[in-house]
């Protein structure tokens, strides 16, 4: 799952194709299946955001929520990928997107009617 939070500047349509392409790039480079992976794209007016005067307040920041275990390779092309198209969407800076990987254990996550993860066979 991927939360993007961007500034107000994209209209619906533009956040819609970014976050088509953002759940794209991260089923692609986790080497997921297809119908997996989830996106919502957050978008704040940039009044609302608030960074030092010489910092962008367009800044990205991408969140990807994922279960642990993934080496630092998968990692990176994961990083890569997500630069490039919330770049190529936004218009904004490499040096004002930031992406973090969040990893939680499957224990950690209910799904599938309020079950832990960890008790479900995802077929992978």
């Amino acid at each position: 799952m991927a939360k993007i939070h961007i500034s107000d500047e994209l209209d619906r349509q533009a956040q819609a194709e970014l976050a088509r392409d953002v759940r794209h790039a991260v089923v692609e480079s986790l080497g997921l299946a297809p119908e997996l992976g989830k996106v919502i794209v957050y978008s704040a007016p940039v009044q609302c955001r608030s960074v030092h005067s010489s910092r962008d307040p367009a800044f990205v920041l991408a969140e990807v929520l994922m279960f642990p275990g993934r080496d630092q390779e998968i990692k990176n092309r994961l990083y890569a990928r997500l630069n490039q198209v919330i770049k190529q969407h936004t218009g904004v800076d490499d040096a004002n997107i930031f992406i973090n990987v969040i990893e939680s254990p499957r224990g950690d996550w209910g799904i599938r009617g309020g079950r832990p993860a960890s008790q479900v066979d995802l077929g992978y």
